[in-house]
């Protein structure tokens, strides 16, 4: 999640931060770790917006939302970010 933020948020190279969340989604399949799959989510989301692509961050956004939909709780934490 560090270097996807970083190749996003200081070197703005959002289709590299992509990459890497999306392989990090991959590893993470077989997680638990909720809050990590819908912080990588999010970015995910960012990027795209700033790509201009605004069907694919709405998808993104949606599927990190549903993700904390399960475990209320861990909203809090994403609100706090």
């Amino acid at each position: 999640y560090q270097l996807a933020s970083f190749y996003s948020k200081v070197a703005s190279q959002f289709k590299k931060s992509n990459e890497v969340c999306s392989n990090g989604l991959e590893i993470l399949t077989q997680s638990t770790n909720v809050l990590l799959q819908a912080r990588l989510l999010r970015l995910m989301g960012m990027n795209e917006h700033y790509l201009g692509a605004w069907e694919n961050a709405q998808h993104h956004y949606q599927s990190a939302i549903q993700l904390l939909e399960l475990q209320p709780s861990l909203s809090k934490v994403m609100e706090e970010e």
